[in-house]
């Protein structure tokens, strides 16, 4: 399977992204019992140490690597070398290795963990504001793209209505969940509204506006990160379960933080279109 070479960052950003969540997580639950400074700080020397020693090489070096291709379209598993590959088998051997035999004490995993994840973490923020800058030199804003883009919510929208419906179904749910409001916010902030700006864009330049190809690149992110987090969080209410308060309050932090960048979009496409129209 092959995709085109500025793609590859987002498979890193996304590939980073979850393993470093899951690191992140691992470290914050075991800090229960742990929560002192000295050990805060050696959380925070730990992150310094992956951050500088390897995370911010690594970032550098695929992104570099990446642009440098000559050919567009590259296999998808081309945004890491074989070195990488090997070293990130080697910390997912080595991670389970100690947890399943208990090989290092609590204290240890909780510091240690939470210093590897938040930087593999920033790592995987990195690559994706790399994709970004990409991103904004190839994205086509013109009206045929923005009803592709409508096209792609409206499928979204149809999976997220029949996943909540067998979702629930399965597990005899019948309490309000947030899984019931995806399909209709998929299909308002995501098909309906490139349907619209796809048809302004037919009349009018604003597909040529600065500030509109911002709106296009940040929303795109904010809404299915947004997304995501409801679909983790309707999830667990329908399963019932059990998180550690930290890992509930991260993500209630990541979906504000996902409205938050979606208002910035919004203010950023309302900011375009009043421009185009006075112009």
């Amino acid at each position: 399977m092959k995709v085109k070479k500025h793609n590859l960052l987002l498979i890193a950003s996304i590939v980073c992204l979850i393993a470093g969540f899951n690191i992140l997580k691992i470290g914050i639950e075991t800090y229960v019992g742990y929560t002192k400074l000295l050990n805060f700080f050696l959380s925070i020397i730990v992150f310094i140490i992956f951050w500088f020693a390897i995370f911010y090489k690594l970032t550098k070096k695929h992104t570099h690597r990446i642009h440098s291709y000559e050919i567009e379209k590259q296999f998808f598993l081309n945004f890491f070398d074989l070195k990488s590959f090997i070293i990130m088998a080697f910390m997912i051997i080595f991670g389970i290795t100690i947890r399943t035999f208990n090989l290092l004490p609590d204290r240890f995993i909780a510091i240690f963990y939470t210093g590897l994840g938040a930087a593999l973490f920033l790592a995987g923020i990195i690559f994706g504001l790399n994709y970004y800058k990409s991103l904004n030199k190839t994205l086509d804003y013109s009206p045929k793209s923005l009803i592709n883009i409508a096209i792609i919510y409206f499928i979204l929208a149809m999976a997220g209505g029949v996943f909540y419906c067998e979702f629930t179904k399965f597990y005899a749910y019948s309490m309000p969940t947030v899984l019931s409001v995806i399909h209709p916010h998929l299909l308002i902030l995501g098909t309906l509204l490139f349907i619209i700006l796809a048809v302004i864009a037919k009349v009018t330049n604003i597909q040529n506006n600065r500030l509109f190809k911002k709106f296009v690149i940040i929303y795109n992110f904010s809404l299915p990160f947004m997304i995501l987090t409801m679909l983790i969080r309707g999830i667990l209410q329908i399963t019932n379960t059990a998180i550690n308060s930290l890992i509930d309050k991260m993500l209630s932090g990541f979906a504000g933080l996902s409205h938050i960048t979606m208002m910035i979009a919004l203010l950023i496409l309302l900011i375009s279109l009043k421009k185009e129209f006075t112009d």
